[in-house]
């Protein structure tokens, strides 16, 4: 019942960061879509045609993972664990808000499936690691903290490995329909 009222809370709190971050984007609109370029059809075309060498990808996501993973460790052993960790997945939910909101103000329903196909199945290992974190910081139990740390560290390598062999291949077949429907 209590790691159900704390998923809860997770979800509550991730939802809000989307939400500010599709308002982020509303007020940033100009920057960020015009001049920036973020997510348009050149980027998107190069990215259809560049060769993916999953091997450096997946050591990328793995030095990747392990600097996030340690602040999310030192987060999770100090004294601010609870409200640094609220942060921290309300930021998460930004930058997912944003990303969201930038495909779908720019390709509609199909920015959607872009948005899906870029963080299927990585993502989802991903916020499998990090809700083990929040769970162990709401709680408050030093001795859970190692557990959490081996389970996490398992869905964050698996994450890596799903971003870096599964999540390239799913989004240039998905560029590749993407590209001949428009």
């Amino acid at each position: 019942m209590y790691h159900r009222r704390l998923l809860c809370a997770f979800v509550i709190r991730f939802l809000l960061g989307i939400v500010l971050g599709a308002l982020l984007l509303h007020w940033q609109k100009r920057y960020l879509l015009y001049q920036v370029g973020f997510l348009n059809e050149s980027t998107l075309k190069r990215l259809e045609m560049l060769p993916f060498q999953p091997r450096v990808l997946f050591l990328f996501y793995l030095k990747k993972c392990f600097g996030y993973y340690m602040m999310l460790f030192l987060l999770s052993a100090s004294e601010f664990r609870r409200r640094g960790i609220d942060l921290v997945s309300i930021s998460m939910g930004i930058l997912q808000g944003a990303f969201l909101a930038t495909a779908y103000s720019r390709f509609g329903r199909w920015g959607v499936g872009l948005y899906f196909a870029a963080q299927f199945p990585g993502g989802i290992a991903w916020m499998l690691s990090f809700f083990v974190f929040y769970v162990v910081c709401q709680t408050q139990t030093d001795y859970h903290i190692w557990q959490a740390l081996l389970l996490g560290a398992g869905f964050a390598i698996a994450g890596a490995w799903a971003q870096s062999y599964v999540n390239p291949f799913l989004l240039q077949k998905f560029l590749h329909i993407f590209f001949s429907k428009i």
